[in-house]
């Protein structure tokens, strides 16, 4: 049986977010490491994906949420881009959003073409990984972005492998008798 209520934030998403309670934050939770440098796109990717890819990824790492072990859902994220932007362009180019099916019987029927789908699917997948990386536009509108990532410059300075300055910092929202 799975766990039960909603998944459980990452700190740093709680940070950005201005949930972020220290004494609510669990003791031994992983703290991944950033990689070096913002990472390029694996050379099998479409370029659409690969687009997606150069698009994202200096951002998420940019806010601290592209780590080493993040790698692998992030090219989740964007091959299920590449796939619905493909389907997309197949529908445009059928001109049409069903085609002609006879059955066994002999009787014809209109029926939805098989891109429609996949648009469907790839597009819950994609909602689903915008979740996880914050990138919804409700997790947006719930997001304060901290001041120590200046520029652009990847992760905290003070220490590249971990999120301290994130996590035990002060908290930004200014809240009423405070």
């Amino acid at each position: 049986m799975g766990q039960r209520g909603p998944k459980t934030k990452p700190s740093e998403l709680k940070l950005l977010q201005g949930t972020y309670r220290k004494d609510r934050a669990p003791e031994n939770e992983p703290k991944p490491n950033a990689p070096p440098s913002i990472p390029e796109p694996p050379n099998y990717m479409d370029v659409t994906a690969k687009k997606e890819w150069r698009r994202l990824a200096p951002e998420l790492y940019r806010i601290g949420l592209l780590t080493k072990v993040d790698l692998g859902t992030f090219e989740a994220y964007c091959l299920s881009y590449g796939r619905m932007v493909a389907a997309h362009k197949s529908l445009k180019k059928a001109k049409t959003m069903f085609h002609e099916y006879t059955n066994k019987a002999g009787a014809t029927n209109f029926v939805a073409r098989p891109e429609i789908a996949v648009i469907q699917k790839e597009s819950m997948v994609i909602k689903a990984f915008c979740a996880e990386f914050g990138l919804s536009p409700s997790a947006r509108a719930r997001m304060e972005a901290p001041d120590i990532l200046p520029g652009g410059a990847g992760p905290p300075k003070e220490d590249k492998n971990s999120f301290d300055g994130f996590l035990n910092g002060q908290r930004r929202r200014n809240l009423p008798g405070t």
